[in-house]
């Protein structure tokens, strides 16, 4: 997250998705890319990294919240 802090989306997409290779079934990287990609609006992929947490951790109730949120914003325009 510090990359994303420090204002350098675009490496802290690129840490993220290596932190998702090295170790996919964890579910806090997922968060972390899908608000890295929600900055740059790149919803398609948000909306991908909100289905694979959902795939390592399904009970999470806010994250289907949040999903159908970004889903709504991307019909909205």
């Amino acid at each position: 997250m510090a990359q994303k802090k420090a204002g350098d989306v675009k490496n802290a997409i690129t840490y993220y998705g290596q932190a998702i290779a090295l170790q996919p079934d964890l579910t806090i990287p997922y968060y972390n890319l899908r608000a890295a990609l929600q900055s740059e609006e790149n919803w398609e992929e948000a909306i991908i990294c909100y289905q694979k947490a959902l795939s390592t951790s399904p009970s999470e109730g806010e994250t289907y919240h949040k999903l159908a949120q970004i889903q709504l914003h991307k019909i909205s325009g």
